[in-house]
């Protein structure tokens, strides 16, 4: 059983990369807890951490959105407590007891990075893919030239950032993601991507 959850998941990443492929936003990590069986969900809390209320509304509601399109009730934290209320156990346990919540997703910012990213052609484009495979030399100098080459490569900012999911109930983890959206243009740009990947993921795991 093991062995056949863990060859699901691998799928499911990959088909994840494919489809963070056209949206900027990609999965890096990811865990679920195989032993869960209360899926799927039906309604969750969604709760962004930020010190810029702006930017949580901007998360809150985006995601709000991703899972009310997909048949899952959603509540934007925000739209139950005030941004100056600090998220505690009291809080939520509060704000979610006569709601019927299943699960609180959580998610945050990691880091901004720069990094530098080969913008340039494929290196077997420099030479077919057998005499990549017959010859050291020809290869060799087809990688020396693009990696010498400083005009393919540049340099583009990281944003990472960690979602996790927490039954009601209990509070304990049931699944959690690290993303990764490259060079965003708006936190806009960046929480649609975002919502999109999770409610994807979420779906491959039957978690919704």
């Amino acid at each position: 059983m093991k062995q056949n959850l863990t060859f699901a998941n691998i799928v499911c990443l990959i088909v994840l990369a494919l489809t963070a492929c056209s949206t900027d936003t990609k999965l890096v990590k990811a865990w679920s807890d195989d032993a869960y069986t209360r899926g799927p969900l039906r309604s969750m809390l969604i709760i962004g951490v930020s010190d810029q209320p702006s930017k949580r509304r901007i998360l809150e509601n985006s995601f709000t959105r991703a899972f009310i399109q997909n048949k899952v009730d959603a509540l934007s934290s925000l739209a139950i407590m005030p941004a100056e209320t600090k998220i505690t156990k009291q809080t939520v346990e509060s704000a979610i007891s006569d709601r019927n919540i299943d699960a609180v997703l959580v998610t945050h910012l990691v880091r901004v990075e720069d990094k530098t990213f080969y913008s340039g052609p494929h290196p077997s484009t420099y030479r077919s893919e057998r005499e990549f495979r017959q010859n050291l030399w020809q290869h060799y100098d087809s990688v020396y030239d693009y990696a010498h080459d400083p005009s393919l490569y540049k340099k583009k900012q990281s944003v990472i950032l960690e979602t996790n999911l927490y039954d009601a109930k209990t509070a304990k983890p049931i699944w959690s993601i690290q993303s990764e959206t490259v060079d965003p243009r708006s936190i806009d740009e960046i929480v649609q991507s975002l919502g999109q990947l999770i409610v994807e993921s979420l779906k491959q795991q039957k978690l919704i």
